[in-house]
């Protein structure tokens, strides 16, 4: 790798600093100072050589810093948080040259890095989950303007069919006829506005939410 060559690191996060270190010395790059946005990597990057990759951690990143760093010339590998951290929201209108997760070893680091110093582009399994669990939410929850607001029995029939059991277990755990079981599924089907159980435990998953109960009548009138 060329010597005048570097790489960046927009993050709000010192601790990322360490493995994407490790990760740009297996290639030869040196990785400039963090900073928290787009014209900060480009700054960082004067005086170390041409800024080559940057990783971007996306619970700080801003709409239009992939680009941005792509007209200096600078491929992204985007990070993305774990599942269950809602802090996260996918930059609106950019495109990352690769996307991993951060329960991705280094080693996954260092493959994503390989690809796009190459022109590639690559993504992780981790990360195709939660990408598509975004891509989801987003789509569903785009110009709704209403809750979906479930029954408790309701939301134990969902949360048994995520946890992946059918319908004739379901009705004995929760000591159910089949038929009812069946009648709860086609009104959280209606809910949801899905078309079986695979949807519907994507719908769960990308908003969970729906699983945790708002409290009972009783209970909002005491």
């Amino acid at each position: 790798m060329n010597a005048r060559a570097c790489a960046g690191l927009l993050t709000a996060r010192p601790l990322l600093a360490h493995p994407w270190e490790r990760a740009c010395a297996s290639s030869g790059l040196q990785v400039g100072p963090a900073a928290h946005d787009a014209h900060g990597v480009i700054k960082g990057a004067q005086g170390r050589g041409r800024l080559l990759v940057t990783l971007l951690d996306a619970r700080v990143v801003s709409d239009g810093a992939i680009e941005q760093l792509r007209t200096a010339g600078s491929t992204s590998v985007l990070l993305v948080p774990r599942e269950n951290d809602q802090r996260y929201r996918s930059p609106v209108g950019d495109l990352p040259d690769a996307v991993i997760s951060h329960d991705d070893s280094t080693d996954i680091l260092e493959v994503a890095l390989f690809h796009v110093l190459r022109g590639g582009s690559f993504i992780s399994a981790a990360a195709s989950r939660l990408v598509l669990l975004d891509l989801h939410r987003a789509e569903r929850t785009k110009g709704r303007d209403r809750r979906i607001e479930l029954s408790e029995r309701e939301r134990e029939v969902l949360q048994l069919m995520v946890d992946g059991f059918a319908t004739k277990v379901i009705a004995q755990r929760l000591e159910l006829a089949i038929k009812t079981v069946e009648a709860h599924r086609a009104r959280i089907f209606s809910k949801l506005k899905v078309r079986n159980q695979r949807e519907a435990v994507v719908v769960a998953l990308s908003e969970p939410q729906i699983l945790r109960s708002s409290g009972s009548r009783r209970e909002k009138w005491q």
